[in-house]
């Protein structure tokens, strides 16, 4: 994902991203499975106990494992990406909490998607596309949309990077806990 969003370039594949643990509870199987066309590539950085699993699934598409990689590898790759999904399932209670790794696609210029459950669609809200958990069929739905629609993916990836921009960098952070604490102190002063 280029953070230089003004030079974006129409490119002839559909780059994705998955970053994260390798584990049931990331659905990871459901992503490698709506993954069948050749001008659409699949990166997927981590590791875990599924690897080995997920790697035979992958055999004959266009998927390329990379295991467990430091900060500086995941964000070369995430400026690289067009699309960070992140398609977590429910598993024994779990619920993906927050999906920091959308944030990071986001401030990298990724268009994000995520499974709607837990906190996801609270992350992505409508700066990206959020699709039914455990259904390969919704993840290659909203890939072949985005394959085919470059202005909804430059939309998308324009919109996730200001939400990142004007929401969760240092700056804006800042001035929400600055504001809030001014709130917190006019709020005491009245009730003196």
């Amino acid at each position: 994902c280029s953070s230089d969003l003004s030079e974006e370039k129409i490119s002839d594949v559909l780059n994705i991203l998955y970053v994260g643990v390798l584990e049931n509870h990331k659905g990871v199987n459901y992503l490698i499975d709506a993954i069948d066309r050749e001008d659409i590539h699949l990166d997927i950085i981590g590791d875990g106990s599924q690897r080995n699993i997920l790697e035979k699934l992958a055999v004959g598409r266009q998927i390329k494992f990379h295991g467990f990689q430091n900060l500086d590898y995941i964000g070369e790759a995430m400026k690289k990406a067009d699309v960070l999904i992140l398609p977590s399932v429910p598993v024994d209670g779990y619920l993906e909490q927050f999906g920091r790794v959308l944030i990071e696609g986001m401030a990298s210029g990724c268009c994000i998607a995520g499974s709607a459950i837990g906190g996801i669609p609270s992350v992505i809200g409508n700066n990206g596309l959020l699709f039914k958990h455990s259904s390969s069929a919704a993840i290659k739905e909203i890939i072949n949309e985005l394959k085919e629609n470059h202005e909804k993916l430059f939309l998308l990836k324009s919109k996730a990077y200001m939400c990142a921009l004007n929401n969760y960098s240092y700056k804006s952070v800042a001035k929400r806990l600055v504001d809030q604490i001014g709130t917190i102190i006019n709020g005491y002063d009245k009730k003196i």
